[in-house]
């Protein structure tokens, strides 16, 4: 059974790194802007030597106010310069995955998918340019998306082995009008990571598997006909959940 990464920010991995590194968790670091601001050199080649169990890793780019398909054209390479400072740090701890948000509702881009797209392409193509200098993929996580079609239409048009889908649990059970399985039909083929969390359909509550309504039995289910698994990362919100997660997925997997 494949281990999976637990989403931490850098922030919070810091303060929790004896824990961390009592379980030998392997990782998803999740840098937000703040974060990117403020880290050194030393300071990434501190938290590197930290890690000495050798986890796998994978690295969230920030998300808040980033807008990689935007009709801004100052704003879409502000995006683009935060996620390209990710991929530097990518550089150092050489993760399997690096995972963005694609930045669309249909509440500002609605009418403008076109524009979206194309916005977007110019944003991807420098990033997975950039990336080809280490030893990860891109995954795009589904956030307010309520079907697959941007994201896929994304994806078909960079046309890349090395970028593909993030499939966030909890964010489908809040935003998406399709069922998993369409999801998974539909852009399964290029599923790289899985992010794990529960709600109960009203906010994103980032709770233990079996805490909230989300139906894992079917989740695993489709899973399981994948010859080769996507990457696992739990993205919960305390030790608890963390540990209740990883026994349920081996109770599924």
């Amino acid at each position: 059974m494949p281990r999976a990464h637990v989403h931490l920010p850098y922030k919070k991995l810091l303060e929790n790194i004896n824990y961390v590194r009592e379980r030998k968790l392997d990782l998803e670091i999740y840098f937000d802007s703040l974060a990117l601001d403020n880290i050194s050199g030393k300071d990434i080649h501190n938290l590197k030597w930290s890690l000495d169990w050798n986890p796998n890793l994978s690295l969230h780019g920030p998300f808040m106010d980033m807008s990689p398909g935007g009709m801004d054209e100052k704003v879409r390479r502000l995006t683009l310069e935060r996620f390209l400072h990710l991929v530097e740090i990518a550089e150092v701890f050489k993760p399997k995955v690096l995972i963005f948000h694609p930045g669309y509702d249909m509440w500002r881009f609605h009418g403008h998918e076109d524009q979206w797209l194309e916005n977007s392409l110019k944003t991807w193509s420098q990033v997975l340019e950039s990336a080809r200098k280490t030893t990860a993929s891109i995954a795009i996580e589904n956030v307010f998306e309520e079907d697959p079609a941007t994201i896929e239409d994304l994806i078909k048009e960079i046309d890349s082995d090395r970028f593909g889908f993030c499939l966030d649990t909890g964010h489908f059970h809040l935003f998406s009008k399709k069922p998993l399985k369409e999801w998974i039909d539909r852009l399964g083929h290029r599923l790289i990571e899985v992010h794990i969390h529960d709600n109960n359909g009203i906010e994103d509550e980032h709770l233990a598997i079996g805490d909230g309504k989300l139906d894992f039995d079917l989740f695993f289910r489709l899973l399981k006909g994948f010859q080769n698994m996507p990457l696992l990362t739990i993205e919960v919100r305390s030790k608890e959940a963390v540990e209740k997660s990883i026994e349920k997925i081996k109770s599924f997997l």
